[in-house]
């Protein structure tokens, strides 16, 4: 499926792009840019509505997931909840420990 999203603020590493559109073939993009935007060749068009887009939705506040949990503090409990995050969009993760005695924080840390 080929998407083009278009009237958006895109979110870059270093900057904002204002009126701009994406396109993404299979959930990947695959192209984006300002003003003029690829008119034709979509299953599905989103206007954005002047509102922000992000490549990737960012949880600040997770404890785990797949059945692990980020207190286990193994490589395998962290890879595990990572994956199911990534699967659902999440592309950025903030690990919530805070429920954590002192000792078992840093030591998951």
């Amino acid at each position: 499926m080929k998407t083009l999203i278009r009237n958006v603020r895109l979110i870059l590493p270093d900057r904002i792009i204002p009126d701009a559109w994406l396109v993404a073939e299979e959930a990947v993009i695959d192209d984006f840019g300002a003003g003029v935007y690829p008119k034709s060749g979509f299953d599905t068009t989103f206007d954005g509505n002047g509102e922000f887009l992000s490549p990737g939705f960012v949880d600040i506040h997770v404890h785990g997931g797949d059945g692990t949990c980020f207190h286990d503090g193994t490589e395998a409990a962290i890879m595990a909840s990572l994956r199911i995050h990534l699967r659902g969009g999440t592309t950025t993760i903030v690990p919530t420990l805070t429920s954590l005695p002192p000792d078992r924080y840093v030591a998951c840390l």
